[in-house]
């Protein structure tokens, strides 16, 4: 993930070298992975009265931007426990990130399955959305999965519970290749 000097800080880097810095703590390289759950509770941010409320558009987007500049090849993305009302930002990892396989987004505040339709582009594998409020409205297990199903088609575990394997669709163009 490489090292930062905080000593270079000038003119309003401070924030985003404190960020990277609070960010590289939360990689494990092994699996390319980050857990970014709670963020906004992270102690060398809040003592540097540095917010970072992933409700927010510009805070998610700088995430996004360090993920994208220094672990492009992200596979596992933790943003549990952060208050996430809407997934606009989020969008953007379908193209800057699109190794993704892994997204958690437990205990958040998505109040629709419709902001899912924003990841669709992801090839996700894994998805978490425990304690989300959409959750709640589904009449039952075989119905929400279903619906997030249809979204991330190749999804193979959904809030760790092991889904079905996804039904393979072939091409009409294979078939008749003679």
């Amino acid at each position: 993930f490489g090292t930062f000097f905080l000593s270079s800080c000038s003119h309003g880097n401070c924030s985003r070298l404190l960020m990277i810095q609070c960010m590289a703590k939360r990689f494990d390289g092994s699996h390319q992975a980050f857990d970014l759950n709670n963020i906004y509770t992270d102690p060398d941010l809040v003592s540097q009265k540095i917010k970072v409320i992933l409700n927010r558009q510009t805070s998610m987007e700088a995430i996004i931007k360090i993920i994208e500049e220094h672990v492009p090849e992200l596979t596992c993305l933790n943003l549990s426990y952060n208050r996430i009302q809407r997934l606009d930002e989020l969008s953007k990892l379908v193209t800057k990130v699109p190794h993704l396989k892994t997204l958690n987004l437990s205990h958040n505040k998505l109040k629709s399955e419709h902001e899912l339709d924003k990841l669709k582009g992801l090839k996700l594998e894994e998805l978490s959305l425990v304690r989300n409020p959409f959750c709640a409205l589904f009449k039952d297990q075989s119905s929400f999965i279903s619906a997030v199903r249809q979204r991330f088609p190749q999804l193979l575990k959904l809030n760790g519970n092991d889904l079905p394997p996804p039904i393979a669709v072939t091409s009409s163009e294979s078939e008749s290749e003679s």
